[in-house]
């Protein structure tokens, strides 16, 4: 009985050291779980239910993946979408932001002075843009 015990001991063990864990995408996925669970005890609606599902079954995925390299730069990707996401928002009323194509780099520009020629502080990259 003890042998059997060191041996579930072993494979949690394992299974842990080999997983990547949490970073800001799982976190993304676990909150949308709980509240699309909470929404679904509340309306009983079939998609809710699918989405918590879903969403349930890829953070498992996720946490317990051993393709560490591969969530990473998902996870850099993510991050990259969300800091666009918020330069845009916070520049909104004055002005606009992009993504430089070659590069990457976040780019904005003041609005109201029609289509303009851009150059990437990074990459020496030129792009035309409506401001």
């Amino acid at each position: 009985m003890n042998n059997f015990l060191n041996k579930i001991k072993n494979f949690f063990r394992n299974l842990y050291a080999r997983s990547y864990g949490m970073d800001d995408i799982n976190r993304v996925l676990l909150a949308l779980t709980f509240v699309s669970s909470i929404i679904e005890l509340i309306t009983r609606s079939t998609v809710i239910y699918i989405i918590s599902t879903l969403s349930m079954i890829a953070f498992i995925f996720r946490y317990f993946s051993s393709k560490k390299f591969a969530r990473s730069e998902e996870n850099r990707k993510f991050r990259k979408i969300i800091k666009l996401f918020k330069t845009k928002w916070t520049y909104r009323k004055t002005h606009r932001v992009f993504m430089c194509k070659n590069c990457g780099q976040l780019v904005k520009i003041p609005k109201g002075h029609g289509k303009v020629i851009v150059t990437c502080p990074n990459c020496n990259n030129q792009q035309e843009h409506n401001s």
